[in-house]
């Protein structure tokens, strides 16, 4: 699991950028219970930013998409996860920085947080930590 801090999606730049509307993106923990959502309404712009508070801790980030029309298809370029970084405000109790066990990779992105690679998990759900999930489910 991993304190998730924003969540970048891509919209596509073709002809069905407009299907991209009405959606929800979605922090799950591992038992994918719902642990924060933010609601999008309308369509989306080439590139939408959700924001979550810092200590929103999940393990999968799930798209969902609400649409009382018959253009109820998700249809998306790219989505990044990054984690949110240490706190920056002082503890009175040692505690371990759980990102300290992570390997990530260099991020290319404008901000300083590490990016993660995400892969499918059980339930078609896209985990943060695909190492972390089963490969098949019982």
């Amino acid at each position: 699991s991993a304190d998730v801090g924003l969540v970048r999606i891509y919209n596509r730049n073709d002809c069905c950028s407009d299907l991209l509307v009405n959606f929800q993106v979605e922090v799950l923990d591992s038992n994918e219970n719902v642990v924060s959502f933010i609601y999008h309404a309308g369509t989306a712009g080439y590139v939408t930013d959700f924001t979550f508070e810092r200590g929103t801790v999940g393990r999968f980030v799930k798209i969902d998409k609400y649409c009382g029309t018959n253009r109820n298809v998700l249809s998306l370029a790219e989505v990044e996860v990054y984690a949110n970084g240490p706190s920056s405000s002082p503890s009175s109790v040692p505690s371990k920085n759980p990102m300290s066990d992570l390997t990530l990779e260099p991020s290319t992105s404008p901000t300083d947080v590490p990016s993660f690679s995400p892969s499918r998990g059980p339930n078609n759900l896209l985990s943060l930590f695909p190492s972390l999930v089963p490969s098949t489910v019982s």
